[in-house]
């Protein structure tokens, strides 16, 4: 049994930047006022410090302390609250190490999860890296763990290169212009981007102005984009005992996720449009944990070839086991649906821009925007045709596989029975005609995850029910 163990002292540096906002305003009229006789200033000055007084107070009494099997985390000054979680039950662990808070203070975030536990309900605290390794000590028993998995830093850097893209830098870089605009000026701003622009060497090589402005935009963000994915990745590794796994990433802060064998509910091994040129797929777990939390906490393995990548997948769950009885694809007659939405498209923006020419509109404009939209709409097409051929359903003694696609990736969903909650079978007007159905199974996941397979032959949908629950339909 473990003594009552009170939360790190950097808990009230947390309380208090809620309350920033309330003490920067009485703190900056003070400093108007100038006067520290003022009523007004000294109402400031006391208002201040009972902030400051009311979050150490409440850092002090917040502790997370182990009885028996138990965390117990109790938080609260006026209303006490008590949360008593069983080990037993606890589904994963997300240790956060922050780059100033974890260095300079040794203190991380710690979080436990359990299935029932909602979103809202808040079981983080923040301890010393000791407590930490002490609570998860408690949980893997013995903590006898090896490396089953290391990223190189090249390959990560190669990832971080496929997977940016401008929107994401563009929005995560705005607020920072906005701040150094107000902060120092427009002109600052513009010394930035004249320093870092190379818009001038995209029209001496051809590019339209507007056009050259536009794409220097794009590759500002997709750079900034890039940075943001080697911080989060570049140290990358994954550690398994006996019925736990370890996922260890990031370089500037440090993010550990643990979870056991038995709460992985899905293994998704994935290939974007980018990565098939040089055959690299990553994979992803599935707990309940990672579709609860904020942020990408599922990548389990970072882009290899597929021998490395089924070589470590095989090492937390049979493979073999999840397919070798049956497997299903579309028939060659759906191929034309797969293309159909995307040439619908196409063919609505050629007709947009013929009208437009017709009434005199720019063609310049419509010039600029053709460049930047037919390439990915025929990307699109191509990649729907590649789908076609892929998607499939397959089902073993311990499993099921299904390979389908979102967006413009492809996904290889490993599930196991025991976590597979539903299995729908979906036929729309035109299908019936057809003869032709959509599988649709759903999985054990707080957010209703599903996944589907399109224009599937009625009767080998059928004969998958049949084979996996040895009914009828």
């Amino acid at each position: 049994m473990d003594k009552k163990k009170r939360v790190h002292p950097y808990t009230s540096a947390i309380y208090l930047k809620k309350f920033l906002f309330f003490i920067i305003v009485p703190a900056v009229q003070t400093l108007i006022f100038r006067k520290i006789n003022n009523v007004y200033s000294i109402l400031n000055l006391i208002f201040c410090l009972v902030v400051i007084l009311y979050a150490v107070i409440r850092a002090y009494f917040e502790s997370c302390s182990i009885y028996d099997d138990t965390i117990s985390i109790t938080r609260g000054l006026i209303v006490r609250t008590s949360i008593q979680l069983p080990i037993s039950s606890i589904d994963s662990i997300t240790i956060y190490k922050g780059l100033f808070s974890g260095k300079l203070f040794g203190v991380c975030r710690f979080f436990a999860d359990v299935p029932s536990l909602s979103r809202k309900m808040n079981t983080a605290v923040y301890v010393s890296h000791g407590r930490a390794k002490e609570i998860v000590e408690c949980l893997a028993k013995k903590d006898n763990k090896v490396k089953i998995y290391s990223a190189k830093k090249f390959k990560t850097l190669f990832m971080a290169v496929l997977w940016s893209n401008s929107l994401t830098g563009f929005l995560i870089l705005m607020p920072f212009m906005s701040n150094i605009n107000k902060l120092f000026g427009e002109n600052s701003l513009n010394e930035i981007y004249e320093d870092i622009s190379i818009t001038k060497y995209l029209i001496y090589i051809g590019f339209p102005p507007v056009a050259a402005t536009v794409t220097n935009i794009l590759l500002i963000c997709w750079g900034f984009s890039v940075v943001l994915h080697l911080g989060r990745y570049l140290i990358f590794n994954v550690e398994k005992n006996e019925s736990l796994i370890y996922i260890n990433r990031g370089f500037f802060s440090r993010a550990t996720f643990i979870t056991g064998e038995e709460s992985v509910n899905a293994i998704s091994i994935r290939q974007n449009i980018s990565m098939m040129p040089f055959r690299l797929y990553s994979a992803y777990i599935h707990t309940i944990s990672t579709e609860k939390t904020k942020g990408d906490k599922s990548l389990l393995i970072s882009p290899e070839r597929r021998k490395n990548t089924m070589g470590i997948i095989t090492r937390i769950m049979n493979y073999d086991a999840f397919s070798g009885k049956g497997k299903v694809k579309p028939p060659s007659s759906a191929q034309a649906s797969y293309i159909y939405f995307p040439f619908c498209i196409m063919s609505v923006g050629a007709l947009l821009a013929f009208t437009l020419i017709y009434f005199g509109a720019d063609t310049k404009l419509i010039f600029i925007f053709f460049i930047f939209t037919m390439p990915v709409i025929l990307v699109w097409i191509v990649f729907r045709l590649i789908a076609f051929g892929k998607v499939s359903f397959s089902y073993g003694d311990e499993g099921i596989t299904i390979t389908n696609y979102t967006g413009l990736s492809f996904n290889e969903n490993l599930i196991p029975l025991k976590k597979l909650q539903k299995l729908e079978i979906t036929q729309s007007i035109f299908q019936k005609i057809n003869g032709r159905c959509n599988i649709v199974a759903y999985l054990y996941s707080e957010n209703n995850m599903r996944l589907k397979i399109k224009q599937i032959s009625l009767d080998s949908a059928k004969n998958i029910c049949n084979n996996l629950y040895h009914i009828s339909v």
